[in-house]
């Protein structure tokens, strides 16, 4: 595995570099999670201080490595990313998926040894930006991004909760049942992407890549779902 490439957003703290800057890339940070309810005016500056970095990652890419010690953190722009830790088998457990919106990386930065406990890794090509932590509590905004902070490390531990409810099921077929009913509950909608392969779902699950194929394809013969790739229908029991 090889690590990502990195581009400055800003050229140094206070100078925003549009040339350099997608405008995708500009209002993506300006209407993120982590400045909601900030002034415009003060997101530019906050950025400029906690100098982003845009990360462009090829599948398979590694941007964090486990044990990796920063103070960045990081929010994905377009693309999936993995989390995921070593087993003793030699393979790895896939402990949980970042998409477009997410992020990752803060509680290890907001910690006082700042280590990683994952390997963060690309599926597909994906884009990100990491920012200093500490250099993103600066300033009149300040008590408001802290609030932001809070509320992202709160849906992230919810997020977790549901990940432990999931593994908590005993069977093969109630695991993939509980996932995507989940799946598509935050979606809103019966038909959703999941974002991984069945490679990466069996990791997601801790199943047997051969049996969760098997369950899926006799799922689908049953009438419970649909999917193509990673597309996948839930359906109303008859």
């Amino acid at each position: 595995m090889y690590r990502c490439s990195l581009s400055p957003l800003f050229s140094c703290a206070g100078h925003t570099d549009t040339s350099e800057m997608d405008k995708y890339l500009e209002e993506s940070l300006k209407n993120c999670r982590l400045f909601k309810g900030v002034p415009e005016e003060d997101v530019s500056r906050i950025l400029s201080a906690a100098f982003p970095v845009h990360h462009v990652c090829q599948p398979g890419e590694v941007l964090v490595e486990a044990g990796d010690v920063s103070d960045r953190f990081g929010l994905v722009l377009r693309g999936v990313l993995t989390a995921s830790r070593p087993l003793t088998t030699g393979e790895d457990h896939l402990i949980d998926l970042y998409e477009q919106g997410d992020y990752f990386g803060l509680e290890n930065a907001a910690t006082r040894g700042k280590q990683s406990p994952v390997r963060v890794a690309a599926i597909e090509r994906t884009d990100v930006v990491t920012f200093y932590l500490d250099h993103l509590l600066v300033g009149i905004s300040e008590e408001m991004v802290k609030d932001n902070i809070i509320a992202i490390l709160a849906n992230d531990n919810i997020r977790r909760l549901y990940k432990i409810d999931i593994l908590s099921r005993a069977g093969l077929r109630e695991r993939v049942l509980t996932y995507l009913q989940l799946r598509a509950a935050k979606e809103g909608a019966a038909t959703f992407r999941i974002g991984m392969t069945q490679d990466h779902l069996a990791k997601y699950l801790s199943v047997n890549r051969s049996a969760l194929s098997k369950e899926l394809n006799d799922m689908r013969r049953e009438g419970l779902i649909d999917f193509k790739r990673d597309q996948f229908t839930l359906k109303e029991p008859h």
